[in-house]
């Protein structure tokens, strides 16, 4: 099927590729299940997307990280951090890890929000549930916490990240310049730049 079948309120016609694909006797893979994923995903439909992983699932395909984050990336970007327990709870079920990806996507979904709070909380069960952080979910809990104007809750981040052994970039020390910024700590901002 095109790419453009795939999408834009398509899942009807994605579908009745995946039948046409099914009556040519042709085997579906984990590409074709996370891709079906995606679509359902992306048109929105998130019952239709656990409906693709337990399908994947009864035809003996076995769910990988990418299929995982796929379905946790689409229950953030739909429903918020509080869709995607759903999904972690269906993915445990079949022993499926979630990946730094599957994390970082609800983490930037929270900050996107502006809602701090839940961006800690998920970070912070990623690390304890030993997914390795990456640098852009870290990036992207500072993001929420200058948004909202909590420069400590922003430095404590930073910290964390270098203590788990991540290098910042130019978009965490940007993002702490915003911090210092918009709490009208002027000293702060103009010393952020220099390496701790």
């Amino acid at each position: 099927a095109s790419r453009e079948a795939l999408g834009g309120g398509m899942l009807a016609g994605v579908e009745q590729w995946f039948d046409r694909a099914l009556a040519a006797q042709l085997k579906p893979t984990v590409v074709t299940y996370t891709t079906l994923i995606r679509s359902a995903s992306d048109d929105g439909n998130m019952a239709a997307a656990q409906r693709w992983l337990r399908r994947a699932v009864d035809q003996g395909i076995e769910v990988n990280e990418v299929m995982a984050g796929t379905l946790i990336d689409g229950s953030a970007r739909h429903g918020g951090p509080q869709a995607v327990e759903e999904p972690f709870q269906v993915l445990a079920a079949l022993r499926v890890a979630p990946n730094a990806f599957a994390v970082t996507s609800v983490v930037s979904s929270a900050a996107k929000r502006q809602d701090l709070e839940a961006a800690q909380s998920w970070l912070e069960w990623g690390i304890h549930s030993r997914v390795d952080p990456v640098l852009a979910t870290f990036n992207a809990v500072m993001h929420a916490a200058a948004t909202v104007g909590d420069q400590k809750a922003a430095e404590h981040w930073f910290d964390a990240c270098v203590e788990a052994g991540l290098q910042p970039d130019i978009i965490s020390y940007t993002t702490q310049i915003d911090a210092a910024a918009r709490v009208g700590d002027a000293d702060a901002a103009e010393t952020e730049g220099e390496v701790r």
